[in-house]
């Protein structure tokens, strides 16, 4: 939520050198973030009675999800693109 202006240089460097691992104050990393929701998406499919669920969430959960799913480096799945407002259906 800040402007890449307002971030000091060390933080980005730290950032850039580590972009699935960093963790940034008060945040979670990139691979915190994909196994949340690796997590989160089994217990969906392991509780959910039906055939279709639908999920309102960020492009960053999405990737994470196709990431996985499809075995995707991390450089890969963090620039699939997801449109805003956009509709991803995924088939388990």
């Amino acid at each position: 939520g800040r402007r890449w202006d307002d971030i000091d240089r060390e933080s980005i460097d730290a950032w850039a050198a580590d972009v699935v691992n960093f963790t940034p104050p008060r945040a979670e990393s990139v691979a915190d973030l994909q196994r949340r929701v690796i997590d989160f998406a089994g217990e969906i499919k392991a509780t959910v009675d039906g055939p279709r669920v639908a999920l309102v969430t960020h492009a960053g959960v999405i990737r994470a999800l196709l990431g996985h799913w499809r075995q995707l480096p991390v450089a890969e799945w963090t620039q699939l693109k997801c449109d805003f407002g956009s509709c991803t259906e995924i088939e388990l």
